[in-house]
């Protein structure tokens, strides 16, 4: 899906997806762009899928539970 797209600086994805898993995406991600910033913007907080969301490469891992503000602080410390 990132082949042949416009340069972007960020990836912003969720966990659960249609038919996959982030998890698996972020490992794909990584070997295709590993200077890519990712944010995980999920439902799920618990500690270990933010912990395996790191350890696959994420830079940042949020709940969706987030307000705006930190949100936007997220967003603009990530690019």
């Amino acid at each position: 899906a990132l082949q042949g797209r416009t340069h972007f600086d960020l990836l912003t994805l969720d966990l659960q997806l249609p038919g996959g898993s982030g998890l698996d995406v972020l490992q794909q991600v990584r070997q295709m762009r590993p200077d890519l910033r990712v944010m995980v913007l999920s439902a799920d907080d618990s500690p270990d899928s933010m912990q395996r969301a790191m350890a696959l490469g994420a830079n940042t891992y949020l709940s969706k539970s987030v307000s705006e503000r930190e949100l936007f602080e997220a967003l603009r410390a990530a690019v």
